[in-house]
């Protein structure tokens, strides 16, 4: 197999037939040039000469193109026979050009190595012992002939390992410009797929490289041409601060990271800059590497885990305390159930009040439940998630909901197939009393719908209010515990549901009902179709 053609072969092939036909040229000018010959004998001649080079040239092409050996050795006959041609014209004329000879060996060395060499040397030996065995071989003429062919074997031994040395060379620079090329390309590749921006700047400060993602996080200050350098980025509107950083960065040889908040700059967003220097191979500094990163994610990320963590400790604080406060409901309840019985007839004393006793029994039940709501929240109770029929959900709860819900409840379409769903039963059917009487509570409230249906390999269940919807600036804390806009609310309910659909595997969201109200949204993971068969 021949190895591709690439751009480098492409260039030698082309130097290497532009050198011949500056010999072929020359050669072709020399004949014509000898005053001996009559001027037809060596337009003649020079013709010959040029058809069987030009020949010879074609041939070489059309194996450089085709990969056919056959044709290179049909290139070395013409050529050959092209010199042959001179030598016995000029021989004939008293002109021995017998060197002349001594090109096409040597041309065959560079380019085919040592069998070429010893073809092209064969073929001029040959030429030199028939234009002596034609001339007679007396003494001084068969020195001559001899000492050709001894030069001529000579010349191809030398040229052929001339030439096998320089195509040796020839093809570890073609490997080598293959390697680097390769190496250029996976490190674009590699730049191209950072998530991050990369800037390289050279000493001067100019930016010398940058991929798209860098591109994308300056946008807004324009576009970061190749050759710019850190005083112009600097002159940007809103870059002032990051170019005086860089600036500060080029001569230094530490690694640098510095956060540069939204209003530092005019990208509108937090943006964490890392400089490391760029060495050379003794260790002196050649430029410097800049690494652009959004923070937007990352701090919400912390965010959301602190936030994590923060809930978790008020969860284990909490548990106690509810558990005190609730062994210190028992007795005051119970004191209060004896003083509301008959016990005081006859006594002498004044009963107390029912109504006062009636009050305190109810915010003792009311506390009681805000309690179990909270060790609730406050508990990391474990689940059992298994495959659980979506129909049945559907049925079970929407008739516990009917018996719960003072509101009419409608039942929406429900998914053929009867398609299982991973989720703890008893926990998914908590999620929907919450969310139900949350709905309820929202106030304005007609009817509520439950229904549900597949979206791709997902069941999404839908608890639907027609109330007046929650406010934009509400939205964002329904989901955090604590928080209630209802008088006697715990804001706790919601917070519950979204832990337990997050432990499930799911996700819990609320949005804005078409035309009017709030949909609460539960998006439960289905089981594969293998699992559902088996």
């Amino acid at each position: 197999m021949h190895a591709p053609r690439t751009e480098s072969n492409a260039h030698d092939l082309s130097r290497a037939r532009l050198a011949r036909l500056a010999l072929l040229l020359a050669v072709a000018a020399l004949v014509a040039g000898v005053p001996a010959l009559p001027g037809r004998t060596r337009l003649l001649v020079a013709l010959g000469f040029a058809g069987l080079s030009g020949l010879a040239l074609v041939a070489g092409e059309a194996e450089a193109r085709l990969r056919r050996r056959g044709l290179g050795w049909i290139a070395l006959l013409c050529d050959l026979a092209a010199y042959a041609h001179v030598v016995i014209a000029m021989s004939a004329a008293g002109r021995p050009f017998l060197l002349l000879l001594a090109l096409p060996v040597l041309i065959w060395g560079v380019l085919r190595g040592l069998s070429g060499a010893l073809a092209a040397a064969a073929g001029a030996m040959i030429v030199a012992l028939g234009l002596g065995g034609d001339a007679g071989l007396t003494a001084p003429l068969a020195r001559e002939t001899v000492a050709a062919i001894v030069a001529f074997l000579f010349l191809g031994l030398c040229s052929g390992v001339l030439g096998q040395r320089i195509q040796s060379a020839e093809r570890a620079h073609r490997d080598t410009r293959r390697a680097l090329l390769e190496t250029t390309l996976d490190a674009e590749s590699i730049v191209s797929c950072l998530s991050t921006g990369l800037l390289c700047l050279d000493p001067k400060g100019q930016v010398r490289r940058r991929n798209d993602n860098a591109e994308r996080l300056l946008l807004a200050a324009g576009e970061i041409e190749l050759g710019i350098d850190l005083e112009q980025l600097a002159a940007r509107p809103g870059l002032e601060a990051l170019g005086a950083h860089l600036s500060a960065c080029l001569g230094s040889t530490f690694e640098t990271t510095r956060e540069f908040e939204a209003e530092e700059w005019c990208g509108g967003f937090p943006l964490e800059v890392a400089t490391a220097p760029l060495r050379g191979p003794g260790g002196e500094t050649r430029g410097l590497i800049v690494v652009l990163a959004d923070l937007s994610e990352r701090r919400a990320r912390e965010t959301e885990r602190k936030r994590s963590e923060k809930l978790a400790l008020i969860g284990q604080l909490s548990a106690g305390l509810a558990h005190e406060m609730r062994n210190s409901l028992k007795p005051i309840t119970g004191s209060l159930e004896l003083l509301r019985d008959d016990s005081w007839s006859g006594s002498g004393a004044r009963p107390p009040d029912p109504r006062l006793i009636e009050i305190v029994l109810r915010e003792a039940d009311r506390l009681e439940g805000f309690l179990s709501e909270f060790l609730s929240f406050a508990r990391d109770k474990s689940l059992t998630v298994e495959a659980v029929s979506l129909e049945s959900v559907l049925r079970e709860e929407g008739a516990t909901l009917e018996s719960l819900l003072s509101l009419p409840l409608t039942r929406g379409p429900c998914p053929d197939g009867q398609p299982l769903i991973r989720a703890d039963r008893a926990a998914l059917g908590q999620v929907l009393k919450n969310l139900a009487l949350n709905a309820e509570q929202a106030g304005e409230v007609m009817t509520i719908e439950l229904s549900a249906h597949v979206e791709g390999a997902e069941a999404w269940i839908e608890v639907r209010d027609d109330g007046a919807g929650i406010p934009e600036g509400v939205m964002e804390h329904v989901f955090e515990p604590f928080f209630t806009t209802k008088p006697r609310g715990t804001g706790l309910g919601l917070a519950i549901a979204r832990d337990l659909v997050d432990r499930m595997g799911g996700e819990l969201t609320l949005a804005p009902a078409p035309g009017n109200g709030t949909v609460a949204i539960i998006r439960l993971p289905l089981l594969a179709p293998a699992a559902q068969a088996a």
